[in-house]
């Protein structure tokens, strides 16, 4: 009868381990979800705050040119374009 050496016994080992199992990439798949539930929104958040910020520097950049044409014409600017913020969108 055939008898399995140990060499041949720690090559079959070596042999199943190669690769990974269902359970281990499952695992993985679990902390990137987990991962992704946390990071995406406060992505969102920083892109939000962003947006608000910048709102508000183009608003004050408004009022100063607002300001200095009331300053320099006596009088307040019928629209945007009238002090060169025509292009600037609404917040």
């Amino acid at each position: 009868m055939f008898k399995p050496t140990s060499r041949m016994r720690q090559n079959n080992a070596i042999d199943r381990q190669v690769g990974l199992t269902l359970i281990e990439i499952m695992i993985v798949v679990a902390i990137l979800a987990v991962t992704a539930s946390i990071a995406i929104p406060l992505y969102n958040g920083f892109v939000s705050e962003t947006r608000i910020g910048k709102a508000i520097l183009d608003m004050r950049s408004i009022e100063l040119l607002v300001m200095d044409f009331a300053d320099n014409q006596g009088r307040h600017p019928a629209d945007l374009d009238e002090v060169g913020a025509g292009d600037m969108l609404d917040p």
